[in-house]
């Protein structure tokens, strides 16, 4: 999935991405994305200076290449903030940049127990006498 990054989410991107000496944007996106989702501590505080050591070209609308393993997340952190994945991203990216952590759910599988049958109790019919019954059921023709 491709998506359009934010300029101060896209500068602060291709400062990382200058400093680690990533060929491409997409991989350095795809790499803050995995600390965001894993919590990984990429000492934030130092961030200033690294956007601040690369100088931005001026350049036309980037658009980076999400990997798979992210577009679940990206799209249900969206959804439950009324957001589609792009405006999702941005979010995710910008916050963590700040510092802030995204809490991001991951999809868990949900231990399900086995349904119970309810166990059946037999009742025994017991037979009763009752004359007056048995009398007016021997009258009745069917």
């Amino acid at each position: 999935m491709r998506l359009s990054l934010a300029d101060s989410v896209i500068n602060t991107l291709e400062g990382l991405r200058h400093n680690l000496d990533y060929d491409s944007l997409s991989e350095t996106v795809n790499l803050v994305l995995d600390a965001i989702k894993f919590n990984w501590d990429f000492k934030l505080n130092e961030l200033d200076s690294v956007s601040q050591s690369w100088t931005p070209t001026v350049q036309k609308k980037q658009k980076v290449s999400i990997a798979q393993r992210h577009q679940s997340w990206l799209s249900s952190y969206g959804t439950q903030r009324g957001l589609n994945v792009q405006n999702a991203a941005n979010l995710v990216l910008s916050e963590y940049f700040l510092g802030k952590k995204a809490t991001v759910e991951q999809n868990k599988p949900v231990a399900v127990s086995p349904v119970q049958e309810p166990t059946k109790i037999e009742q025994k019919v017991i037979p009763v006498d009752k004359p007056k019954g048995a009398t007016l059921m021997k009258g009745l023709k069917l």
